[in-house]
């Protein structure tokens, strides 16, 4: 071996543990980055049909949904929604999960059962089968659902269709992967956010007529969030964006320990981050210009999105557990 071989060779030992640390790190991030990603995003065929059709989660269970999830005598979850990355609850605390690569889930609060929503998505010109993996969910009022697929880099709606009074899923092409949705309170308008400085708000058209999206990088983000006066929050890592309803004003608010990872964000008495490598929710106020948070809940598995229904408790889907779990006010588990 020659002298220059050897002295690489002793340097590489010498800092071995360096170097393995550093594998390690990239590899964790690596990891977060690429979380349900299989697919190489691709764009959708100009003219696609779909139509939605239901199946029950979990016949055998009667399709109860429980919070935290039970388990049988065998230990097997009485309710699996797979790895859920998206979340929503509208004002009658009806659910929706968005599991990538796996279902698109809807729960009726009034009847307890939960039913998976799967768009049969077909390109006309080839009838090759899209499969759908939703990553964000959003319910519009009349119970109707919109949902983002990051591979497909599309924004899918429910519309009443006037003639068979069925509903009818518009796609609609938003050029980027998205990550997160929320609609404002009339469900007129969604906001999609995006990574790489991409993020889109969009005007939701009537049935029959077109969505029509306009790009924004004020909705940067892997989530969002519209409170009641129309302020839409945005989480990007470790600030957060506050906008007003035209994006036209905009405020960053770096993150005070500066070492969160927020990844969900939810609006009502206060405003929740959940922190997806800590394994906590942040419970945080906006006062006067001054950003301020503290810990409200610990020991999650890896808690992606987060929301709150009209009384205020909270909804975390836990991605690890594939769970979704509730909390009251106070951040206790029931």
């Amino acid at each position: 071996m020659n002298r220059k071989l050897l002295r690489l060779w002793v340097h590489y030992r010498r800092n071995a543990p360096l170097v393995q640390t550093l594998v390690v790190v990239v590899g964790v991030f690596s990891l977060f980055q690429n979380c349900g990603r299989t697919y190489t995003p691709k764009s959708v065929s100009a003219g696609l049909s779909a139509s939605p059709t239901n199946t029950p989660v979990d016949p055998a269970s009667g399709d109860q949904i429980r919070f935290p999830i039970s388990t049988d005598s065998t230990g097997t979850p009485l309710f699996q929604p797979g790895r859920p990355f998206g979340l929503s609850v509208d004002s009658a605390t009806n659910i929706a999960i968005a599991s990538f690569q796996g279902p698109l889930i809807s729960c009726e609060a009034s009847t307890g059962v939960c039913s998976s929503v799967l768009p049969e998505t077909k390109a006309l010109s080839t009838g090759e089968v899209v499969r759908p993996n939703p990553i964000g969910v959003a319910i519009l009022p009349g119970s109707r659902l919109a949902y983002v697929d990051y591979d497909s880099r599309t924004l899918h709606v429910q519309f009443l269709n006037p003639t068979t009074k069925k509903m009818d899923w518009q796609v609609t092409s938003v050029g980027f992967a998205p990550y997160g949705i929320a609609s404002n309170a009339s469900g007129s308008k969604v906001y999609l956010t995006g990574e790489k400085d991409f993020g889109a708000v969009c005007q939701l058209g009537a049935s029959g007529s077109r969505t029509a999206c306009t790009l924004s990088k004020d909705l940067t983000g892997f989530d969002v969030a519209v409170d009641s006066l129309g302020a839409v929050y945005v989480a990007n890592s470790t600030s957060i964006q506050v906008c007003d309803e035209s994006l036209i004003r905009c405020a960053s608010h770096s993150i005070p320990d500066g070492r969160t990872m927020a990844v969900g964000i939810a609006v009502g008495p206060g405003i929740f981050i959940s922190d997806y490598f800590n394994a906590r929710i942040l419970k945080c106020s906006l006062e006067r210009g001054q950003f301020n948070c503290a810990e409200f809940a610990r020991s999650l598995k890896i808690p992606r999105a987060i929301r709150l229904d009209s009384t205020g408790n909270l909804y975390v889907a836990e991605y690890n557990s594939g769970r979704v779990i509730r909390m009251n006010p106070e951040g206790r588990e029931f």
